[in-house]
């Protein structure tokens, strides 16, 4: 009977998710890459060869998405994709990957609209 009840403790030791972590966590998983995305899309098939407003847009969302899986991290007890508490080195290895990714994204987006103009 006690070895129930201990099993049942440990399982609602962990802390509960709070809206904000929640919110969070949907900004830097879902609407920031979701929103990267379609702003490449946009990029793409945009005909003019200068800036547009979805560059902009683009390059204000790259750090809006770093700084929230920064918060996930520090603040609201973020994890990897393994369920193991995500540290900074884990935010730095993120933030160089997407960087990198952004980076070729946004040039190959501007490549193909210029081909395709």
């Amino acid at each position: 009977m006690a070895h129930e009840n201990q099993s049942v403790r440990t399982v609602n030791e962990s802390p509960p998710t709070s809206m904000a972590a929640l919110g969070i966590r949907m900004l830097w998983m879902l609407v920031g890459n979701f929103g990267i995305l379609l702003l490449l899309l946009q990029i793409a098939r945009n005909k003019e060869t200068t800036f547009s407003i979805y560059d902009v847009l683009y390059l204000l969302l790259i750090p809006v998405v770093v700084f929230a899986r920064y918060l996930d991290v520090t603040r609201y007890n973020g994890t990897t994709t393994y369920g193991e508490p995500a540290t900074l080195s884990h935010w730095r290895t993120y933030t160089i990957v997407l960087v990198a990714v952004a980076i070729v994204g946004w040039l190959a987006a501007h490549g193909i609209g210029y081909l395709t103009t």
